[in-house]
């Protein structure tokens, strides 16, 4: 009886032990999974309950001043064969797809063969031959989406906008600066999910919904900037040239109405182009201007008081400052002025384009005043000119005490040699001419813009900013007066009316410009014997300014190239435009002909 109770003591130990035993493992399990793994069960129950979701946000569409598209995301396609899938023979679907890719059947066949899957038999296919193959059905194709970015005028914009590569990242021009205005962030949206993993629809947040409809507005005409590309490519095909460009400037805000190249690319297709097309050279390569540069050092000289308007200067056709002869471009002809005794008023200066003219008068200056107008003038080897573009503009001048201590270096400097500057930079002086002596920030990003076409956002240096437009109004920097200006201005028109510049006279249209013709740097040092650079800048109308012109023309290989017969007939064609373009009637008189200085 006793073995029994014991016996059944110990049982019931036992059983108490297990229970407790157990308890302890559960209750130490529950201890685990709540407090030690709490925290991490929670976030992998979540994740199991909800998903991320990417939406794919299109990259922001570029239109020029109209709202006309110049840059947009498209939708390809990437066309995918898998034979192993086929249902058909490798000789009828080729067949099939030969009437809609145009690719030759035998080709087709011979790649089905040799692969049994993933082969890319097109890339980047539009919509339209996308939706053509999924109306065929053939099993076994498959169709891999992908958004495209589309540029409609292909040339004709591309050394504005640049282009983007195959991860849609901006490369070159306004889609490289702009890269982050343009390409918006996908936003990662959470939604919850049911134990199947569809999306249960309370929970689908309306951010996955949200589309931007905003567009990146520029200043450009696409009609002007059509005239330029045409007048541009007409003009380096005629006289043989390397390259040229155009550019079209509004002188008193700064915008730029238009920015060619000759030759381009088209950013389509850029891989089918040579690198250096992707540069935008007038923005970023640096040229000595010649006599184009004239107008600015003869309104240097009247704002310094250094001459009068009525003073007279005579021209010997050619001078030595130090070891070194300058000439008028004609004097080996005898032809260096008009009149014979060759004393020329500071007008004829600027017509005849006197480089002994322009020395005399500069020689009033002292080289350090005239050097700190070049200054003032934002020239300098440490002096940019930002643009809205991915690189800044710059120029080059030689230093203070070199300047100074030399005189050749000043008399050259009176004719446009010894310095040098962008294209861009040029344009911005003649702008300053135009609109009253104001040195204004050329640009071509106008601002952000809605569906309504209202402004939402300018940009200023690449920073979005609602407050724009009074700080463009700071950017302004007074150099010349109205009075000085003026005279350069009358100077200017005498230039197209019976000057150099007569190449660019329209009948009934007060003109004003000046060509340029300067030697190019050789590689090994000094100026090349066979290379020169033309150039043609105009102010049109001169009696209203409303348009600075610049075109200049690399290496031009006709027989006695100058600014008159190469850059000077490209610029009669864009104002041509201009005017027809512009509706802008005449404002004078209309004339049967002109003179001018042969």
């Amino acid at each position: 009886m006793n073995k029994k109770k014991i016996f059944g003591f110990s049982r019931i130990v036992l059983v108490w032990i297990l229970f407790f035993s157990g308890s302890s493992l559960l209750l130490g399990r529950l201890f685990y999974l709540q407090v030690m793994k709490g925290s991490w069960l929670t976030n992998k129950a979540k994740n199991q309950q909800t998903i991320i979701l990417n939406t794919f946000q299109p990259r922001r569409t570029i239109c020029d001043r109209n709202g006309i598209p110049l840059a947009i995301d498209t939708l390809a396609y990437d066309i995918f064969a898998h034979p192993l899938h086929f249902k058909k023979s490798t000789f009828d679907i080729a067949n099939e797809l030969y009437s809609i890719l145009n690719l030759d059947v035998e080709y087709l066949q011979n790649l089905f063969i040799k692969n049994t899957t993933g082969i890319c038999i097109a890339h980047q296919a539009p919509e339209q031959i996308a939706n053509q193959i999924i109306a065929k059905n053939i099993e076994g194709i498959e169709l891999v989406q992908h958004p495209k970015r589309y540029y409609p005028y292909k040339q004709l914009c591309a050394d504005v906008i640049g282009y983007v590569n195959t991860l849609h990242e901006g490369q070159a021009g306004l889609e490289l600066s702009c890269q982050e205005s343009l390409q918006l962030q996908s936003p990662e949206v959470v939604s919850a999910i049911d134990g199947r993993g569809f999306l249960i629809n309370d929970g689908i947040p309306r951010e996955l919904f949200k589309q931007d409809s905003l567009c990146l507005q520029l200043t450009i005409d696409l009609d002007l900037q059509k005239a330029s590309y045409l007048a541009i490519y007409d003009g380096i095909k005629k006289c043989n040239a390397k390259r040229g460009t155009v550019i079209i400037l509004d002188p008193y805000t700064g915008a730029i109405l238009a920015l060619v190249t000759a030759p381009s690319y088209d950013p389509n297709v850029y891989y089918d182009f040579p690198i250096e097309r992707f540069k935008n050279w007038p923005v970023i390569d640096l040229y000595e201007p010649g006599s184009t540069f004239k107008p600015i050092n003869m309104a240097i000289a009247l704002e310094a008081k250094a001459i009068k308007k009525n003073d007279f200067f005579y021209d010997e056709g050619c001078i030595q400052i130090s070891d070194t002869i300058i000439t008028n471009n004609n004097y080996y002809n005898k032809q260096f002025a008009c009149d014979k005794n060759s004393h020329l008023n500071i007008t004829d200066v600027l017509s005849n384009s006197s480089n002994v003219g322009m020395v005399h008068i500069l020689q009033r200056l002292a080289p350090e005043i005239y050097y700190q107008w070049i200054q003032k003038l934002g020239l300098g080897n440490n002096v940019f000119l930002e643009t809205d573009f991915p690189l800044s503009s710059y120029s080059s001048l030689k230093n203070i005490l070199e300047f100074t201590s030399y005189n050749i270096e000043s008399a050259v400097t009176s004719f446009g040699q010894g310095l040098a500057m962008t294209p861009i930079k040029l344009a911005q002086l003649y702008a300053c001419l135009s609109n009253g002596g104001n040195i204004i920030r050329p640009y071509i990003v106008d601002g952000l813009f809605d569906i309504q076409n209202e402004k939402l956002f300018t940009l200023n240096n690449n920073i979005f900013d609602q407050n724009i437009s009074l700080k463009r109004k700071l950017l302004k920097t007074k150099v010349f007066s109205p009075s000085t200006t003026e005279i350069v201005l009358d100077m200017l028109e005498e230039v197209i009316f019976n000057g150099t510049g007569s190449s660019c006279f329209l009948p009934g249209y007060r003109i004003g410009g000046k060509t340029g013709t300067s030697q190019k740097h050789a590689e090994q040092g000094g100026y090349s014997t066979k290379h020169i650079l033309t150039s043609f800048a105009a102010i049109f109308p001169i009696n209203n300014p409303q348009y600075v012109i610049l075109s200049v023309i690399d290496e031009p290989s006709i027989p006695l190239s100058f600014g008159s017969n190469t850059a000077g007939p490209v610029v009669r064609s864009i104002i041509e435009s201009l005017i027809r373009i512009k509706k802008i009637p005449p404002s004078i008189p209309t004339l049967t002909h002109h003179y001018y200085c042969k």
